[in-house]
């Protein structure tokens, strides 16, 4: 889905400002599915989660979540402290997107361009945030219960949705980063301007 929404972004040009969104609502549910999915195996395998999690010794945050944060009591507070911070990013990117989608149709978004008078640089920030957060207590709920999950192995599965959500998201941040910079400037020999370059880049 994400690879053929990506080539119709390609393919059609005008309609890649409303493909997008699909593509970028799309990476909120794939991580939600990859919990759900998580939740499902533990759930069938262990029955109750909770009582299974309380009784191991808590976790330590990683930096820097452990300058700022409390360890999470285990069980039930652990359980529910990774399910908010992963549903944060599954509420909150339609929610850019669609802020962005509207600032667009305005001509305030900026879309690839670091313009503080536009809205892009801050939904890229509101959005990179909680995509953080969100992936990083996707980890600590694997990290918590890994030897238990060794059956199905998660691991590959996990780089996997770490790698098409985060790595594309930085990818096209640098891209936007380039084209403010003059790196990527408009070329006699392309139909696609400074901006289109970085776009189609990034969906090819």
């Amino acid at each position: 889905i994400y690879s053929i929404d990506a080539w119709f972004a390609l393919r059609f040009r005008s309609a890649r400002e409303y493909l997008d969104p699909i593509r970028e609502c799309y990476e909120a549910y794939v991580i939600y599915n990859f919990f759900a999915y998580l939740m499902a195996y533990l759930e069938e395998e262990l029955g109750d989660v909770e009582a299974h999690l309380a009784r191991k010794p808590p976790m330590k945050h990683l930096p820097p979540f452990k300058w700022i944060m409390q360890s999470w009591p285990m069980g039930h507070p652990f359980l529910l402290q990774c399910k908010q911070g992963i549903m944060n990013y599954v509420i909150l990117r339609p929610i850019t997107t669609f802020i962005g989608l509207m600032t667009d149709i305005f001509g305030l978004y900026g879309q690839g361009r670091v313009d503080f008078s536009k809205s892009y640089v801050y939904l890229t920030a509101t959005t990179n945030f909680s995509q953080l957060y969100a992936l990083y207590c996707l980890g600590q709920m694997y990290w918590a219960v890994h030897k238990e999950l060794a059956p199905i192995r998660p691991l590959s599965k996990f780089i996997c949705i770490k790698s098409v959500v985060f790595l594309t998201f930085w990818q096209g941040t640098i891209l936007a980063v380039l084209v403010s910079s003059g790196v990527i400037a408009d070329n006699s020999w392309s139909s696609y301007d400074q901006l289109g370059v970085a776009t189609g880049i990034q969906d090819f």
